[in-house]
């Protein structure tokens, strides 16, 4: 089976596209791992950002919870302060007397 010049024109270029496909078919594994990796490093890096921003809004979520605390502590004691105040003023006796004071 011999080659005719016309076959040797069409496959000349055509061997340089097949040798193309073959290079891209030999550095796909080493393109999707690479591929791979970058998405999975991403992924570890989101995760840490969002494990950091979760540790500060629970943070500041504690520390809400203690000022809402003090302040209801604050609150209960005031009025405390205030019913105690109130008490010591119903204990004292009152400066009026009673109208007929009689001695015999």
């Amino acid at each position: 089976m011999s080659i005719r010049p016309i076959d040797l024109q069409v496959t000349i270029p055509k061997s340089a596209e097949l040798n193309k496909s073959n290079l891209n078919d030999n550095n796909r594994p080493d393109l999707q791992q690479r591929h791979f990796s970058e998405q999975f490093q991403k992924q570890i890096d989101l995760n840490q950002q969002s494990v950091i921003k979760s540790e500060k809004s629970e943070k500041n979520a504690i520390k809400d919870e203690e000022r809402r605390k003090n302040k209801q502590g604050n609150k209960k004691e005031s009025k405390k302060d205030e019913n105690k105040d109130l008490d010591d003023k119903k204990k004292q006796p009152t400066a009026r007397t009673s109208g007929l004071d009689i001695k015999i």
